[in-house]
């Protein structure tokens, strides 16, 4: 027994040994290490770019029920809306941004227009050409919005080709309003119409006769 110990022991030396000088000397095939040395650098960044090409765009897509919607409002503008109480919401050069989703992008934009119009029949294909917002072929009608007669567009982004929009301009308290809704990449419209439709029909102006926007 003994005999065959020392036998034992003395293997278990050399084996100890022999890999040891190969971890020194072939660390790339021993116990599967790999040193981040130039080729293997070269090999990291190669499959990091391979999995960028290959692997689809992250589609952060949120089924929303009515019941997870809050009521958020925009005092500087009177209105008030459904909102996801996650939505990221941003006053930026006096207009309203509300992040609906970032991949793929879906904003919506309440904006306050300089203007000289008063009245929602003003609102002209050729104003709409002016503001140089749509790409050739865009659509407009006349509808009821947040209580309002509006002009809706139908269009895509003239810079952006990829951006799918529908705007609605509107009068209220004498004053030219957008709520723009816009969707990138286009394609992603399905995926985010039932959200836009809720949000649509939930907006409206708050009158001043509004007995919650009286000041005691």
């Amino acid at each position: 027994m003994n005999s065959q110990s020392t036998i034992y022991s003395k293997l278990m030396f050399k084996t100890i040994i022999i890999c040891s000088l190969l971890l020194l000397a072939l660390p790339s095939k021993c116990f599967g290490i790999y040193l981040d040395n130039a080729e293997h650098k070269d090999l990291k960044e190669n499959a990091s770019t391979l999995l960028k090409e290959t692997t689809p765009p992250h589609k952060d897509v949120k089924r929303l029920n009515s019941s997870e919607l809050i009521t958020c409002s925009i005092d500087k503008f009177g209105i008030r809306f459904l909102c996801d109480p996650h939505w990221d919401i941003q006053d930026i050069d006096d207009n309203i941004f509300v992040t609906i989703s970032k991949t793929p992008s879906v904003i919506l934009t309440f904006a306050k227009i300089d203007s000289k119009i008063a009245f929602s029949q003003q609102i002209s294909l050729e104003f709409l050409k002016q503001r140089n917002l749509y790409s050739d072929g865009f659509k407009m009608e006349d509808v009821k919005f947040a209580g309002k007669n509006a002009i809706k567009v139908k269009a895509f982004s003239k810079t952006e080709p990829n951006m799918r929009r529908s705007d609605y301009f509107l009068i209220n308290d004498s004053s030219l309003y957008g709520i723009l809704f816009s969707v990138y990449p286009k394609e992603s419209w399905e995926d985010f119409k039932f959200i836009i439709k809720t949000v649509e029909d939930s907006i409206f102006f708050i009158e001043k006769s509004d007995p919650e926007n009286r000041k005691e």
